[in-house]
């Protein structure tokens, strides 16, 4: 059942944060940039990043714990695992390391 929602979890955490960086990049900016004046332009953004971002710290926090209890519960650790595993748990955490 943890692994359940530990796998539930992690896609929903992954999916929330490309998904709204894809919506912000795609649909928000051309839309903005095509309807609103420069001063509007940026308070909408202040107010999109105000109520978008404390979500992106949510997922920063989910996805590399949610990643390594799955890593480690389900596919026992990287010993002997699929490349790609590796590579995930690389990136994961070159990308979260300062």
């Amino acid at each position: 059942m943890l692994s359940i929602i530990v796998q539930a979890l992690h896609g929903m955490a992954a999916a929330a944060r490309v998904g709204g960086i894809f919506f912000a990049d795609m649909a928000l900016r051309p839309a903005a940039n095509e309807t609103l004046a420069p001063p509007q332009r940026a308070r909408l953004w202040q107010s999109a990043c105000r109520h978008f971002f404390p979500w992106v710290w949510v997922m920063i926090f989910v996805l590399p714990v949610s990643g390594h209890i799955d890593l480690f519960t389900r596919f026992g650790g990287l010993v002997n695992n699929a490349l790609y595993l590796k590579l995930m748990h690389g990136i994961g955490i070159s990308g979260h390391m300062p």
